[in-house]
């Protein structure tokens, strides 16, 4: 069955039938639209039906026509009414200049509206058409123009369900609308304008935000792009190797084990079990002589001696802190996690000096001048602790309930809609994963709350 219906008047036939034709050509596919008539209304209503429930996208053509129609017994408007009752996506399209009638507004205003007039808007139809319909994208001009846009990673399962079986993902721009079906078994964001997806074959590959395959997916395993390259595990060798955003592998799949490339360098392992550090042109630049290696941050890469403790080295790959920790971790704001043979945590700075004693019983690196230890006490860099474990409690509850805040808006279109907690009211958030009639409910949903509140107070 065809993937697009076409929902017209009859007087609009010549008009419909040259858009109808345009698109098929374009997108080399066929449109359902009912060209002779059927004889019975029981025999339309079940033919109509079936089109319309094989179809992803309804296309209903507005004119003139349509100011003196009955709204309650209209073909056009029962098809328009049982598309939407079975979620599909419509678009209107306007055959001329009639303006849409307050009934049809307040019902279908919400709807995607294009002018069949302007060739730009007619254009860009037919690019949405493609995506939405995950057809081949041949435009690379269309391309480029979707780098810019944003694309938000969601999946299909309904709100608060537990009983989705086969979850799958896709994405949808700012407005909401999915661009990209969920068609995928697993997908991360998009990062300069790729994605990392996994099909049912359990295969991996990345796509662009038109959801063509850039890099075709039948890597083993795979790791998002880092300074224009990616890791990837070859299937056939199960060995690690790297490859560029065009898919091409510029670095050959011949390592047991590898980590994504930071500041230049790549740890990698030999068929030894020896680990060092590859360049962007998979020349050995540090030699393969460490039990395990970490990759480099601030200058310093972890490593482990063959005395099984943990030091670091520099970029020449000479060892500047000796190995004598149990576990190190990276460097950021200056100081590294370091733990004893206690399990205790401390920090180092890049001499290897200890800074804050190693007395902690669990640690998170620095961020924002700041570091958790001990499961929730905020320390500085003096060691000195500025939000205790109980403050942090407090602050992560009402984190959580703020998410729960926002999550109940983007769950709002699906069904009823739960209220804000009072205390978060006035509370500054993150929009960054939310689409823009999101934002606009929520934002205008705080702003109605702070009136009653005022109201009440008065």
């Amino acid at each position: 069955m065809a993937r697009i219906f076409i929902s017209y008047k009859r007087k609009n036939k010549e008009q419909v039938f040259a858009l109808v034709k345009k698109i098929e050509n374009e997108l080399s596919i066929k449109c359902w639209v009912d060209l002779d008539g059927i004889e019975s209304s029981a025999q339309f209503a079940s033919v109509i039906c079936k089109a319309i429930d094989a179809a992803d996208i309804v296309l209903f053509m507005h004119s003139r026509v349509h100011l003196d129609i009955e709204f309650e017994s209209d073909w056009t408007i029962k098809e328009l009414n049982y598309a939407q009752a079975k979620k599909k996506r419509i678009v209107l399209v306007k055959l001329d200049s009639a303006p849409l009638d307050n009934i049809f507004l307040m019902d279908y205003g919400s709807k995607n509206n294009i002018d069949s007039t302007d060739p730009v808007q007619i254009s860009k139809l037919i690019t949405d058409l493609r995506i939405w319909l995950a057809l081949p994208q041949t435009d690379m001009n269309v391309l480029e123009e979707q780098e810019t846009t944003k694309l938000i990673l969601f999946d299909n399962r309904k709100p608060f369900s537990i009983n989705d079986s086969i979850i799958r993902y896709g994405f949808k721009d700012e407005q909401g609308s999915i661009i990209i079906p969920c068609i995928w078994k697993y997908a991360y964001s998009f990062h300069n304008g790729l994605a990392m997806v996994q099909k049912e074959n359990g295969l991996w590959g990345f796509i662009n935000k038109a959801g063509r395959e850039i890099v075709p997916c039948k890597w083993l395993d795979a790791r998002e792009f880092s300074e224009d390259l990616a890791l990837v595990e070859s299937k056939e060798n199960k060995k690690y190797g790297f490859i560029n955003r065009k898919g091409d592998i510029v670095i050959p799949c011949k390592w047991d084990d590898a980590g994504s490339f930071h500041e230049g360098l790549a740890f990698v392992r030999n068929d030894k079990g020896e680990y060092g550090y590859i360049n962007n042109k998979g020349d050995i630049v540090i030699a393969c002589e460490w039990e395990n290696a970490f990759h480099f941050s601030e200058g310093l890469a972890a490593v482990q001696g063959y005395n099984y403790k943990w030091g670091y080295i520099n970029r020449l790959g000479e060892l500047v802190i000796l190995c004598k920790w149990k576990l190190t971790y990276g460097f950021y704001e200056g100081l590294a996690r370091v733990t004893n043979d206690f399990e205790k945590y401390g920090f180092i700075d890049k001499t290897g000096d200890i800074v804050i004693p190693i007395e902690f019983r669990d640690a998170d690196d620095f961020s924002g001048g700041v570091a958790r230890v001990n499961y929730g006490d905020y320390i500085d860099k003096t060691g000195r602790v500025v939000i205790s474990r109980e403050e942090a409690r407090k602050k992560e509850e009402e984190e959580r309930i703020w998410k729960d805040a926002v999550n109940s808006v983007k769950h709002e279109f699906d069904f009823s809609f739960m209220k804000l907690p009072e205390k978060e009211r006035l509370r500054p958030f993150d929009f960054s994963l939310m689409t823009l009639p999101e934002k606009e409910r929520l934002k205008l949903l705080r702003e109605g709350l702070d009136i009653e509140d005022k109201d009440k107070k008065k």
